[in-house]
C-alpha cells in the first residue's frame, strides 16, 4: 500500500514538474525576438498557409509534405500516424467532404533551432457536399514542428484538444 502511494505521489510530482517546464517553456519569448527565430516564425507561418492550400485544393501528396515520416497526430479517442493520417484524408476527399479552414491563429510559438511549439487554435468547417451538410469543428493545438534537412518545417506532433462549442 505504501509503495502503491509513493509510486502515485512520484507520479503526481513528475506530472507537476513537466507541466511547470512546459508553461516556463512556453512564455519564455524574448522580447526582441532574433532574427533566426524572427525568420523561423516566418518560414513556420508560410508552411501552415501551404499545408492548408493543399488541403483545399484536396492534394493529399502535397499536405503529406509537411508531415514528418514519423509524424503523430494524437486527439481524444484517435492517435494516427503519418501514413494513416494520408489514407484518413484520402478516405474523406473520396466522399466529398471538402474543408473550409475558418480561423487558425497561432497563439504562442516558441523556436529553439530545428524544433519550435506551437500553441493554436483551428476552426474549420467540413462540408459533405454529396449529403449538403457541414459539421463545424473546434479545436486547441499543440504542434511540435521539426525542421528538416531540406529546410522545410514540418509537423511532427500535433495534439488536438477540442474547445467547447460557442
Amino acid at each position: 500500500m505504501k509503495t502503491t502511494l509513493l509510486i502515485h505521489r512520484y507520479k503526481l510530482v513528475a506530472f507537476a514538474f513537466l507541466i511547470a517546464i512546459l508553461f516556463l517553456v512556453i512564455s519564455c519569448k524574448p522580447e526582441n525576438a532574433e532574427p533566426e527565430s524572427t525568420q523561423s516564425t516566418d518560414e513556420i507561418s508560410k508552411s501552415i498557409s501551404a499545408y492548408l492550400d493543399a488541403i483545399k485544393r484536396q492534394d493529399v501528396q502535397a499536405a503529406g509534405e509537411y508531415w514528418t515520416e514519423d509524424s503523430r497526430l494524437v486527439g481524444p479517442g484517435m492517435q494516427l500516424d503519418r501514413s494513416q493520417l494520408l489514407e484518413g484524408m484520402r478516405s474523406a476527399f473520396a466522399t466529398g467532404i471538402q474543408v473550409n479552414v475558418l480561423r487558425r491563429p497561432t497563439i504562442e510559438l516558441f523556436v529553439h533551432g530545428d524544433v519550435a511549439y506551437e500553441m493554436a487554435q483551428a476552426e474549420e468547417v467540413l462540408i459533405n457536399t454529396k449529403a449538403t451538410s457541414s459539421d463545424t469543428i473546434r479545436n486547441n493545438l499543440f504542434i511540435r514542428w521539426e525542421k528538416g534537412s531540406d529546410g522545410k518545417w514540418r509537423f511532427d506532433r500535433v495534439l488536438l484538444g477540442p474547445q467547447n462549442a460557442k
